[in-house]
């Protein structure tokens, strides 16, 4: 009785390319848009497919996202993040894309803080490899866009030594994924033509507003109100509860 209960509340996905398992709780799902307007189109449990497949899905960051929608507290999440001491930022840059897929805005808003502070941690800035998944992967106006071109702008053009501990990228391949995406070239120019010869600092995004990179509906507190990604990742100041 209780295998035949587990699987009517249960739906099997199949996942990347190796099409891995996973079993999932169908409540779990429905806190995504996109799986709850899935599961909509069959109002009749007999006519659910015994699988949905999804081989564009990184194997790894759905279980990541899945996992955060099981545990469901951010502000846990969060502080568990930020105590690991190994973070993988090109990890977190395909969560970001698959939350936007799965149009999970709040674990959206999380990835991106989360992001920050890894390139904190790791004294470190975002790759080649990593701007060209998030201009790949995510829509013209994406937060996440923004923030990694501005970041970006902020190698090519700030003094490296001074705002950051990233070592210098290879030219040519930049310029290659500028070619490759022309929006990145183009919102740089945007950002360097908007930013003064004496505010450098402006322009690192270790002292941006966390929230410039959220989407929150109208009047809702964000939970890392007021904080830069630095003071974020330096306990400056602690998490608000209410939702991020």
């Amino acid at each position: 009785m209780a295998r035949r209960n587990s699987a009517k509340d249960t739906i099997e996905l199949r996942v990347g390319l190796n099409r891995k398992c996973v079993l999932v709780h169908k409540h779990i799902l429905a806190k995504s848009h996109f799986f709850a307007s899935l599961m909509s189109k069959y109002p009749n449990p007999g006519d659910t497919p015994r699988a949905f497949s999804f081989k564009n899905f990184d194997t790894y960051a759905f279980a990541t996202v899945i996992y955060w929608l099981y545990q469901g507290n951010i502000r846990s999440i969060a502080e568990d993040y930020k105590a690991d001491d190994i973070f993988h930022m090109t990890h977190m840059v395909k969560v970001y894309c698959l939350c936007v897929t799965l149009q999970l805005r709040s674990l959206r808003n999380l990835a991106i803080e989360l992001l920050g502070h890894g390139y904190l941690k790791n004294d470190s800035a975002p790759s080649i490899e990593e701007i060209d998944i998030a201009y790949s992967e995510t829509e013209h106006e994406s937060s996440l866009r923004i923030y990694l071109a501005t970041w970006a702008q902020c190698r090519q053009y700030a003094p490296l030594q001074k705002y950051m501990m990233a070592g210098p990228w290879n030219q040519d391949r930049f310029k290659a994924l500028c070619k490759k995406h022309p929006d990145l070239a183009a919102t740089m120019g945007s950002l360097h033509e908007n930013t003064s010869s004496v505010g450098l600092k402006s322009i690192n995004p270790r002292f941006h507003e966390i929230c410039w990179y959220h989407e929150h509906p109208e009047g809702e507190r964000c939970g890392v109100a007021d904080q830069t990604f630095e003071t974020a990742s330096n306990g400056v100041k602690s998490r608000l509860s209410e939702p991020i």
